[in-house]
């Protein structure tokens, strides 16, 4: 549906009301197809005088998603990545469940270590696109750490979907993709990664950027250095490309899947290549590695220990 604000008239009759006539078009609030619609309204007062004007309407088609990942009955969309006022990253994805067993909750992967904005902690989450209701937990740890959504209304089948929106705090960008999971009340599991590298981030739609900043601007601000490891998997010896941050001091910090921090070491003056050595205290498994400089944006990146 389109909203919009209805023509505005100034009269010189002694009795100051206008009336409006629609005379072409649909009102406010009704269903606009794609395209280009001319909208007319009559304004007439109670001294005879009659006036109109016309103006356009244009709906577009709405973009398509930044990447689209089906797995089974199970489909996952990133919608859009848009700024906030003070450019915290919202994110949009669209859970559809294709089986005819009820979703009993979805996961959406947050950065090591990050809590996410919005939604809070023990909310309740009302997808914008049905009003469906979901228990958060924000952030949960299993099966990996992520703000998850239980559902309270019945939960989605044969082909029903929700958007799922959840907002980052500033430079909390993820890495490459957004690792997701939906479980069935049945118990069968999905899991999928989203791609974020092919999604422009866009100022917030209803917010005005800064003066002076245009999209590209803002888009750049979360903007991280690429953080490549080798090998990956690896059986203890990692070897992280430093060359972003050669000659500064940095802090890195290896988090677990389940989002416990397990390193956490600074280094002064850092060279190319950087190695890290991960004894037998390290368990088998994924894990992630943040490098944050003493002053810019931190980076991320994810490899697999596996002996």
């Amino acid at each position: 549906n389109v909203d919009y604000n209805d023509p505005t008239s100034t009269t010189n009759c002694p009795d100051p009301m206008v009336d409006l006539i629609l005379l072409q078009g649909q009102a406010s609030g009704s269903g606009f197809a794609v395209g280009v619609h001319e909208i007319c309204y009559e304004g007439q007062n109670n001294c005879g005088n009659r006036d109109t004007c016309c103006f356009t309407i244009t709906v577009l088609d709405p973009p398509p998603p930044c990447d689209i990942k089906t797995i089974g009955c199970m489909k996952f969309e990133l919608l859009d990545i848009r700024l906030d006022s003070i450019n915290q990253p919202r994110f949009r994805i669209r859970t559809t469940n294709f089986c005819d067993t009820e979703m009993d909750y979805v996961a959406n992967e947050l950065p090591p270590g990050i809590i996410a904005v919005t939604p809070l902690e023990g909310s309740i989450y009302t997808a914008p696109n049905t009003g469906n209701t979901y228990r958060v937990r924000n952030p949960n740890a299993s099966p990996f750490y992520s703000l998850r959504y239980r559902s309270i209304s019945p939960g989605l089948k044969n082909g029903e979907s929700d958007i799922f929106e959840h907002r980052l705090t500033q430079q909390s960008f993820p890495n490459n993709y957004i690792h997701m999971y939906a479980k069935l009340k049945n118990g069968q599991s999905f899991e999928a990664y989203l791609n974020t590298f092919y999604c422009p981030v866009q100022p917030w739609e209803g917010n005005k950027p800064a003066e002076g900043a245009d999209r590209e601007a803002l888009g750049t601000s979360l903007m991280q250095p690429a953080l490549s490891l080798r090998p990956n998997p690896s059986t203890g010896l990692v070897l992280v490309d430093m060359q972003a941050w050669l000659g500064q001091d940095v802090q890195l910090r290896l988090i677990n899947a389940q989002g416990q921090e397990v390193m956490d070491q600074q280094y002064r003056d850092v060279n190319e290549w950087l190695e890290l050595n991960l004894d037998q205290r390290f368990a088998d498994g994924l894990y992630f590695l943040v490098v944050q400089p003493a002053s810019g944006v931190r980076a991320t990146a994810t490899f697999v220990l596996k002996r």
